[in-house]
């Protein structure tokens, strides 16, 4: 599941929200799309007090499996 924040339209310092069913959380910025160089903000390419880092503070997400199981085709899962 994603989530783009873009508020002005403008494809610059854009947030993403990416959460997965047993709700890993990847939270970015990107500073301007990656074909005119932009550059990716995140705690996966950088540690906090670097200049890429970003991360969103005291968040609160949750996910719920309705029925199934994660990765099992045969279970028929809906999330």
């Amino acid at each position: 599941f994603e989530v783009f924040i873009d508020p002005p339209h403008s494809c610059h310092n854009y947030k993403e929200l990416e959460v997965n069913p047993i709700n890993t959380v990847w939270n970015l910025m990107l500073n301007k799309p990656y074909e005119d160089d932009g550059q990716e903000h995140s705690g996966r390419i950088a540690k906090e007090g670097d200049s890429l880092y970003y991360e969103v503070r005291k968040q609160k997400t949750a996910t719920k499996i309705l029925s199934g199981s994660v990765n099992n085709h045969e279970a028929g899962a809906t999330a």
